[in-house]
């Protein structure tokens, strides 16, 4: 029969798609509650992300690798709340990428796992970088990855982002010399 050909549940292509929607409308809420301050909406956005990223984190992994652009930056955001090894790698992978939002997005993430076997050098070649999306993501991710008294060997690199161009740039820069501290 008609009826019988049509399915109630949607394939995985469909789930894929409803997933990234959500993922997409999360990465916006937590941006928001981020700059806004508010904690109880990081927590609750933070751990509905985190349950994506362990539940799917095979799907992520091969999306930042060959999905579609919009689908590469939202794996790679979602990464960025697991601590999984094969995540790590992916996101290292992507700190090369072609796409410079997508590598920043990678490096922020990167950092954002906290993972202290992380290589120090992904972020340390993006402090230079002519972009300067790419020097603020480097320092956004050295941000969770140095721990008080632990300069990584990027002091003066760090000290030298002071100068920088682009104010958001000095203000990360400001960030990780406390954090160093």
């Amino acid at each position: 029969s008609a009826l019988g050909a049509c399915s109630s549940t949607p394939s995985e292509e469909e789930r894929g798609e409803e997933l990234y929607l959500r993922l997409r409308y999360l990465r916006a809420a937590f941006e928001t509650a981020y700059a806004d301050h508010s904690s109880a909406t990081l927590d609750t956005v933070s751990r509905e992300i985190k349950s994506y990223a362990r539940n799917d984190l095979n799907l992520f992994v091969q999306d930042l690798r060959n999905g579609a652009l919009w689908k590469k930056e939202i794996a790679a955001f979602v990464l960025g709340f697991s601590t999984n090894k094969k995540a790590q790698a992916g996101l290292i992978v992507a700190t090369r990428d072609p796409d410079l939002n997508v590598r920043g997005i990678a490096l922020a993430s990167l950092g954002f796992m906290g993972m202290a076997d992380t290589p120090l050098e992904v972020f340390q070649k993006n402090l230079n970088s002519p972009h300067w999306y790419l020097r603020q993501a480097a320092l956004y991710g050295l941000r969770y990855q140095l721990t008080p008294g632990d300069t990584g060997g990027m002091i003066s690199a760090v000290i030298k982002r002071l100068r920088d161009s682009q104010m958001d740039v000095r203000n990360e820069a400001l960030i990780v010399l406390r954090r160093m501290k």
